[in-house]
This record gives C-alpha cells, structure tokens and sequence, in this order.
C-alpha cells in the first residue's frame, strides 16, 4: 500500500474542480529529471530554483577545483535531496495555486487511493461516474406443462 496525500481544487466545490495525489516517499522522477520534473508539474518557483542551484553547483564545484567524481558525488546528493522533498515541492506548488491540502489516503495505486478518498465522502457531494444498476428481476417462473391440471378457484 502507498500513501498520498490528497489535495482539492479550489473549484472542487462546484463540481468541475479536480484533485490531486501526491506519494509519500521518494521520488524517482524528480531524482531523475529535476527541473523537468517540476515544470511538469506546474511548479514553475520549483523549476527555477532547481535549476539556479544546480548551475551555483556547477560553479561551485568547478571553482572548488573538485575532481570529475567529486562534481559527480556533489550532483547526485542535491538530486538525492530534490528526490526525497520532490512530494514537498509539489505540495508546495499546489498550495500556491490554491489546492487545498485534505489529508492523507492509502491505496495500492493512486486510482485505488482516489476510490477510496472518494468514498469517504458525503453522498451528496460524490458524483457517481456510473447510474446505479437496476434491481435483478424475479427468476422466471416455470413453464405451464400441458398435463398440469389448474386448480379451482374461489
């Protein structure tokens, strides 16, 4: 199971907002394309401060006269610390555009973690994606046989 954390649009009142989830834990995309990442994800403060750091670290290094593994091993750990916070800079962006943070959810995958988020609440305010299907009809009653004999009736 995984967990995320859900955040509401603040249009989600009306019914035409949506919501995201964000996973707990370390990001992998985030590890592996930093400043793409972020402006994939709309967090354009993000994306800008990831990339001013990551040209100061090259500076750094090279002024530092560090070797070519040094400049490796410096790179690897602010991708290592993007990675780890990467759930927190999405957060963070999304606070700035207004989402509303409602809490934590757990599921096996973010469908199943959205599902269950979902049904949580009031049904008043979940709109089903599907109408609710009719009752199953009675079973069919046995077909009449030409040697049954009818019963009087009253």
């Amino acid at each position: 199971m995984k967990i995320y954390s859900i955040h509401v649009s603040p249009t989600a009142a009306a019914g035409d907002g949506d919501a995201e989830l964000v996973k707990e834990g370390f990001c992998w995309p985030a590890f592996l394309f930093s400043v793409l990442w972020a402006a994939w994800h709309r967090a354009w403060w993000v994306a800008a401060a990831l990339l001013v750091v990551s040209i100061a670290i090259g500076f750094g290094a090279e002024a530092l006269g560090l070797s070519p593994l040094g400049k490796v091993a410096v790179n690897l750990g602010f991708l290592a610390l993007v990675g780890f916070h990467g759930g927190d800079f999405r957060r963070w962006a999304l606070g700035r555009r207004g989402y509303v943070d409602q809490g934590v959810v757990v599921g096996d995958d973010a469908d199943a973690a959205l599902h269950r988020y979902l049904d949580r609440l009031p049904g008043a305010i979940r709109q089903s994606p599907m109408p609710p299907s009719p009752p199953p009809s009675p079973p069919p009653s046995p077909p009449a046989s030409p040697l049954m004999i009818p019963e009087p009736g009253p």
